[in-house]
């Protein structure tokens, strides 16, 4: 029988739930952000000690790009929260931290300090053991990372929070962790390489379709009308074993999320049960939504490249065809040909073996546009851009470090592998 220990969900917002109502209409723009920063520590304690320091140069590096972004809405994906510790309090400490001692204080001249009020984060799937070898590596069962329902050391070390100078109504969030995978029409079960199933059947039948989560939240404007949040970090498409479920699973999410935005059968969706209950079937269309997150897929359909640039990983680029030409979204906002654009992307392509016909909507190391912010069809944006630095720019940096002959390359290990990509939305 398929078992991993869960105690019960708890939908919370650390900041408090007032907010101001105007009487009259707001209009403008809203800035949304997403942006993966890599802060995914094996060690909680580690996250705990360097978020609270203030001087681990490659966090000041991640905020300030934040700070220079300055986003209304930030979604940050890539962020460790302790989600088995039982305390609520514990599980965001390591993000309030990071966001009093990093966020909260400028770190340069040119820029200032930035104070999100609404703060979610989402409860993740990683980490949560599995009493099956799912990776066959002959430890025993349950024995983590490998055997959990999303790739973890603990249970929330691969998660993902909304930062809002909006009140974010978080009695009114659907989360959607405990979806099963099976229940995505026309998906297939993993094999091995001899053709057999790979999970045992109970294991299957059970086994939840994200590896982290898919949160649909209401963002409260001014005026107190709403609008819908949905945010997710999905699974790599990146071969972990023979099974190549990585892959089948990234393309099963975007499956699930093109149905939920009305491409498809939504009998299946369910939202988790909470206090305020479960409701079945997709998003609400009686108001606007924006969509943003980490996908690990673009539908250019070119291989992702590894640390030295060469062809690492391919994702299921008609699953993300489909989402992004669904009709519930403004096709502006999805297809590449109309992405944000940097000409560092295309300066980092020439050190690459990457075949992507359009390099310059990449927004991460691994060589394709992984990072959207999509709109539906009733908005529309006034500005874009991905924050990413040329060598000898006056930002340079956040993003290079030295390698072994004195060069300024690229490298994570300045701030991430992703860069922050934003959206000015217009609201009327």
């Amino acid at each position: 029988m398929f078992k991993y220990a869960v105690p019960a969900a708890v939908v919370l917002g650390l900041a408090g739930c007032g907010g101001s109502s105007g009487s009259s209409d707001f209009s403008g723009d809203i800035r949304f952000a997403t942006y993966h920063v890599d802060m995914e520590y094996s060690d909680f304690n580690t996250a705990l000690s360097e978020t609270a320091s203030g001087n681990v140069q490659r966090l000041q590096n991640v905020a300030e790009v934040i700070q220079i972004a300055n986003a209304d809405v930030l979604l940050l994906t890539g962020i460790s929260g302790a989600d088995g510790s039982g305390n609520d309090g514990y599980r965001y400490s390591a993000l309030n931290q990071f966001l009093d001692s990093y966020v909260g204080v400028a770190q340069d001249a040119d820029v200032k300090a930035v104070e999100y009020r609404y703060v979610y984060m989402a409860q993740s799937n990683s980490g949560i053991p599995v009493l099956e070898d799912i990776d066959r590596d002959g430890s025993a069962a349950g024995t983590l990372p490998g055997d959990a329902v999303g790739y973890g050391n603990y249970w929330g070390q691969k998660s993902f929070a909304i930062l809002s100078k909006y009140q974010l109504d978080t009695n009114g969030v659907r989360n959607f962790r405990e979806l099963k995978w099976s229940a995505v029409p026309g998906v297939t079960e993993p094999k091995d390489a001899s053709g057999a199933n790979w999970f045992t059947h109970d294991t299957w039948q059970q086994m939840p379709l994200l590896n982290s989560n898919f949160i649909d939240i209401p963002l409260s404007l001014p005026d107190g009308r709403k609008i819908q949040l949905m945010a997710t970090y999905l699974e790599t498409p990146k071969e972990i074993d023979s099974s190549d479920r990585g892959y089948q699973r990234n393309s099963a999410q975007l499956s699930f999320i093109a149905d939920y935005l009305g491409e498809g059968a939504d009998h299946y969706i369910v939202n988790d049960k909470t206090d305020s209950g479960q409701r079945t079937g997709g998003y609400d269309d009686s108001r606007p939504f924006v969509l943003l997150g980490n996908f690990y897929n673009d539908h250019e359909g070119a291989w992702a490249v590894d640390a030295e640039g060469k062809p690492s990983y391919v994702g299921d680029s008609s699953a993300m065809r489909s989402l992004v030409n669904s009709s519930s979204l403004n096709r502006f906002t999805g297809v590449n040909w109309e992405a944000p654009t940097t000409q560092a992307a295309v300066d980092y392509a020439k050190t690459t073996q990457s075949t992507h016909d359009m390099p310059e909507i990449w927004t991460s190391l691994d060589g394709i546009r992984s990072d959207y912010i999509m709109l539906e069809q009733q908005l529309n944006f006034s500005g874009q851009g991905i924050v990413w630095e040329q060598v000898g720019g006056d930002n340079e940096a956040l993003f290079y470090l030295r390698d072994g002959d004195g060069n300024l390359v690229n490298d994570a290990d300045a701030s991430s592998s992703h860069r922050l990509v934003w959206m000015d939305v217009t609201i009327n």
